[in-house]
């Protein structure tokens, strides 16, 4: 696992870590991106990390990769719900 920081066309700039499991990268910002085979990330296709319905792209997170993902919804959504009694 590793954050790759990514300058755009436009001169933002992009944090995005890597999800080795599923071949893509999820930005700070929740959108995650494909991964190319030259390692680069297809910034035009992104989706955000809560508009995924695809259930076998959740299910082919590893462990590590599920961790982060979890961890971004738990701090960055309201999504999240923990079940404390």
């Amino acid at each position: 696992m590793g954050k790759n920081i990514i300058k755009t066309n436009d001169n933002q700039t992009l944090k995005i870590t890597e999800l080795n499991s599923v071949g893509s990268g999820l930005c700070d910002n929740g959108m995650v991106y494909p991964q190319l085979s030259n390692g680069e990330y297809d910034l035009d296709t992104g989706t955000h990390i809560l508009d995924i319905d695809n259930t076998d792209w959740f299910k082919s997170l590893d462990t590590n990769d599920e961790k982060i993902v979890n961890q971004y919804v738990k701090d960055n959504t309201d999504f999240w719900v923990d079940n404390k009694e």
